[in-house]
């Protein structure tokens, strides 16, 4: 683990008992969301989300954390401007329940991004975006109450899919948002479509 993230962890992980704060696997999603979002959410807004509102931390512990964040933010802008692709923080095992598993923290994490600004993720196009981001909606286990979103979950075969096209949806999605004329040309849309409505933060448990 590099150093922006080994400082992370170590103030994500200061208060265990905490369970309001995004982990390091779901602050990974959110600042990989963060670096495909058509509007860049502040720093203090990324702050807001991973702690669900101000973090109880010194001024000093504050600005360690704005430092860590903002440098690993660049390291994941890097490979998608490159189209390098993104190496994600986790390994998936098609054996393994979905439910509490480090990809669903780190598309819970993705959506935390989106769900702080929905309108520019989605009023471009909103049936495309919604599209796109599909597999990582269903794999947040966040929407399981619709009923197409509970079908898709129970799906093995499916879910294996979708973990495993992640890393290039990420792609496609950066191409989408960030280079739309590129996009045109290389970008292929998800076989799965749904006409989900536009959506709305789940509450806590």
């Amino acid at each position: 683990m590099n150093e922006p993230w080994s400082t992370l962890t170590s103030i994500l992980e200061a208060d265990p008992t905490n369970e309001d704060i995004l982990d390091n696997i779901a602050t990974h999603g959110l600042l990989t969301a963060a670096a495909i979002s058509p509007r860049q959410p502040s720093i203090d807004q990324i702050i807001s989300c991973i702690f669900d509102g101000t973090p109880d931390l010194s001024s000093q512990d504050l600005q360690t954390l704005k430092n860590a964040l903002q440098q690993a933010q660049q390291q994941l802008d890097q490979p998608l401007f490159l189209g390098e692709g993104l190496e994600l923080p986790y390994e998936w095992d098609e054996d393994e329940d979905l439910e509490d598993s480090d990809i669903q923290a780190w598309c819970i994490g993705f959506m935390s991004a989106v769900f702080l600004d929905e309108a520019a993720w989605f009023d471009a196009d909103e049936q495309e975006s919604s599209e796109l981001l599909l597999p990582i909606m269903a794999l947040s286990g966040l929407f399981t109450d619709a009923p197409e979103f509970a079908e898709m979950t129970e799906d093995q075969a499916l879910i294996a899919d979708m973990c495993e096209q992640l890393p290039e949806l990420l792609t496609e999605l950066y191409l989408f948002y960030k280079c739309p004329e590129e996009k045109k040309d290389q970008t292929k849309k998800p076989s799965a479509k749904t006409n989900s409505a536009k959506l709305h933060k789940p509450k806590k448990h």
